[in-house]
């Protein structure tokens, strides 16, 4: 029969103890960090109607992390096509008229260009992005544009 106890080192238990412990520290500190460094992201990226908005927008975020991704990666699809002068906004959405009472997240694209080349921009940026990575947003998040005319 085997002694597994001479084996025993007081110390490895006491290692993984600490590793645990830090371990689960470190997961607690960085989840409120990673939100605060991705609230930081969008502030610096997007417009807000108002603060009480941009607060009601940013706990709808934080209730569908999912759609955080997309929300970083906009930033960088739409300025591909888009001039410097383009707006990206972010609003809620409630249709009256639907039934689930889904509250949706819009990306308004507002350009300086006249509709016809804002609508064909907007058009290359959804074929080419975001159609392939809507099925993400589980219908809680869209994209709309809205040229110089419209505002």
């Amino acid at each position: 029969m085997t002694d597994y106890t001479a084996r025993f080192k007081p110390e490895d238990l006491f290692v993984k103890e600490t590793v645990a412990i830090y371990s689960s520290a470190i997961k607690d500190l960085s989840e409120p960090l990673i939100k605060y460094y991705a609230v930081e992201s969008l502030l610096q990226n997007y417009v807000f109607k108002d603060e009480l908005e941009q607060i009601e927008i940013i706990h709808f975020i934080f209730n569908n992390w999912f759609l955080m991704p997309i929300l970083e990666e906009c930033p960088t699809q739409s300025s591909a096509l888009f001039d410097k002068n383009t707006n990206l906004v972010l609003e809620l959405f409630n249709d009256p008229e639907d039934e689930t009472d889904t509250t949706e997240l819009f990306i308004v694209i507002r350009s300086d260009l006249n509709l016809d080349e804002s609508l064909e921009k907007f058009d290359k940026l959804l074929a080419d992005w975001f159609n392939t990575v809507q099925h993400v947003t589980k219908g809680l998040l869209n994209i709309t544009i809205e040229s110089k005319d419209e505002f």
